[in-house]
């Protein structure tokens, strides 16, 4: 085994500096080459980080330096072009789901900035255009415009969508796949009383057209328009007299505040680019050259999601690679694990992406007419759901970032830093760190007295209905997995827990569980409960399936626990009790 000590990451933008942060937090030595002369990212405009993005770059440390230099998004809306609302989702929605709106050009400084205050700084070097690369025995020696190269132990191509380093792994131009229209956008600066009037954050849609608004900082607002025009390049650049006359001709008429938006901006601050996107690609790495982010998946800008993927991306890269060096397996095993867990993800985005824009640009007026009645017939509280169903699926549902810390535990990838800290005192005491640990309790186990459940509780193995019945538990965990044994009476019952496609997975024997987590720090208590269920590797219906639910009420010395395991027939497995933490998890 060649452990992987240094890096060259190709591109500057926001994946690559993030991947830079992620690397040089696990100790390797990075260095970025950036093709631009200047070392703010020149795309300008503004970006929405997801709850996803946010659990990355708290990971990175740099999520509450980034909360000063932006806002998080008002409750949003869909509406067509004259203000009527055809969708939006519940009251609570923006708890659930938070988005923090901000520069893009912030986001870039902030991420170049963390990486020189380290004591282990990662070199950016502008103006390096990439030419090539070449294999030089078990390194990679890239090759710049300029004459120079330089030589690691791996490459990533964080390039964008015109990647110079996917083009050389394909051994051909992949073909870009045009999405149909250009995309208008500018960040302007109004009053404080206008700020406040205009805080708000929809998008409405029209024929061939949207138009999305979105408020930043105060008193700062970014605003995009999508207009239906044929395809000439991928560049981004100031629009032309002609295209800001267009854009104002194209809006005429939409509903306030979009034509004062446009009134307020003027022509030199809006840039204009068309829509690229890149098809799904089968292969991200060779040897030691991986791609991330634009250079693998770019995707059209209708989910705020873009940034969000490279970000997610570079923490999983990164995560990878401290594995590879710590367990000292097949680096190819380890650059396939990331492409296995990051494409399904890139995949939905993308697919959902497109569907935003096919459904938001409508040519014909009978498509129109029947887009929006079909969305007004839908009662609110089922458009509500769908929003939400709509939204948690394009985040991978419950989305879960691998901790760069290897001395951190599964509960702290699962919850992040801020649900962590919520966590009843031993609770988190004992969660918070990976390693073996262990005690001892006593609980009461019951169950529903037919056959049918007395044969599903041999199946699963558990223990028999038993007042004050004694156990002992034990415990080995990491970033990804926790496994529990569990002994009572002298009978071994255990589980796994584990990160599986951004899923909190429970596995006994051939039955697995999606876990929903919640904490209630008033009620010092964790709730746990099931939300899918397979057996074998195939998905069981949820009138067939076992469910299971359980909470954990903390204690001076460990935790109160009750829980069930039900299904159609009755419950199958009951237990209450208490345990008392003996060990610590320790390293």
């Amino acid at each position: 085994m060649l452990p992987v000590r240094t890096v060259t990451v190709i591109g500057g933008g926001i994946g690559g500096l993030t991947v830079a942060k992620a690397l040089q937090k696990v100790g390797m030595d990075v260095k970025v080459f950036e093709r631009r002369k200047e070392s703010t990212d020149s795309l300008g405009g503004g970006i929405g980080l997801w709850r996803n993005s946010l659990q990355c770059l708290s990971i990175l440390g740099i999520q509450a330096s980034l909360c000063s230099k932006g806002v998080f998004m008002p409750h949003p809306a869909y509406m067509d072009q004259h203000g009527k609302i055809l969708a939006c989702p519940t009251s609570d929605f923006c708890e659930k789901f938070p988005i923090l709106s901000l520069q893009r050009e912030d986001l870039h400084n902030t991420l170049l900035q963390s990486l020189h205050d380290s004591q282990n700084p990662v070199s950016v070097n502008l103006g390096y255009d990439f030419t090539e690369f070449k294999y030089n025995g078990h390194q990679v020696t890239c090759s710049f415009s300029n004459g120079e190269a330089v030589t690691s132990d791996l490459v990533i191509g964080a390039d964008g969508i015109n990647s110079r380093v996917r083009r050389q792994i394909l051994q051909n131009d992949t073909p870009l796949v045009y999405c149909g229209y250009a995309y208008y956008r500018a960040v302007i600066r109004v009053s404080s009383e206008e700020y406040d009037d205009l805080f708000s954050a929809f998008e409405s849609w029209g024929k061939n057209t949207r138009f999305g608004f979105v408020p930043l900082k105060k008193p700062e607002i970014f605003w995009f328009a999508a207009i239906e025009t044929p395809n000439s390049s991928t560049a981004t650049r100031p629009i032309t007299d002609q295209e800001f006359q267009v854009l104002h001709r194209t809006l005429k008429g939409w509903h306030h505040p979009i034509c004062f938006l446009l009134e307020k901006t003027k022509k030199e601050e809006i840039l204009r680019t068309e829509i690229y996107r890149l098809p799904t690609l089968e292969k991200w790495h060779q040897g030691r050259v991986v791609l991330l982010g634009d250079a693998c998946h770019a995707t059209a800008p209708n989910l705020a999601q873009g940034a969000g993927l490279s970000i997610e991306d570079a923490v999983e890269l990164a995560y990878q690679l401290r594995l590879y060096n710590e367990e000292g397996k097949q680096l190819e095993e380890h650059l396939k694990s990331y492409e296995d867990v990051r494409r399904p993800r890139a995949r939905v985005v993308q697919q959902v992406a497109n569907c935003i824009a096919h459904s938001g640009q409508l040519e014909g007026d009978t498509a129109i007419f029947l887009r929006k009645y079909s969305m007004l017939m839908v009662p609110s509280f089922l458009k509500s759901k769908i929003f939400e169903l709509v939204v948690r699926f394009t985040l991978g549902w419950n989305y879960f970032p691998p901790d760069l810390d290897s001395s951190k535990s599964l509960w702290f990838s699962v919850l992040g830093q801020a649900d962590f800290e919520k966590l009843p005192k031993m609770a988190k005491k004992y969660h918070g760190r990976a390693g073996k640990g262990g005690g001892a309790g006593i609980c009461a186990i019951t169950r529903d007295d037919n056959i049918f459940l007395n044969l599903v509780a041999t199946i699963y193995g558990l223990p028999k209905p038993k007042e004050d019945c004694k156990f002992e538990a034990f415990t080995e965990s990491d970033a990804r997995t926790a496994t529990w044994i569990r002994v009572f009476d002298g009978k071994l019952f255990s589980s796994k827990m584990m990160i599986k496609n951004g899923q909190l997975i429970e596995k006994f024997g051939l039955f697995s569980y999606a876990i929903q987590v919640n904490v209630d720090p008033k009620k010092n208590t964790i709730f746990y409960e099931s939300t899918d269920c397979w057996v074998l590797g195939v998905k069981i219906s949820k009138i067939f399936r076992m469910e299971s639910r359980w909470k954990e009420e903390g204690t001076e010395a460990g935790w109160n626990f009750d829980g069930e395991m039900t299904s159609i027939f009755g419950k199958v497995f009951g237990y209450k009790g208490s345990f008392l933490v003996k060990q610590f998890p320790t390293e």
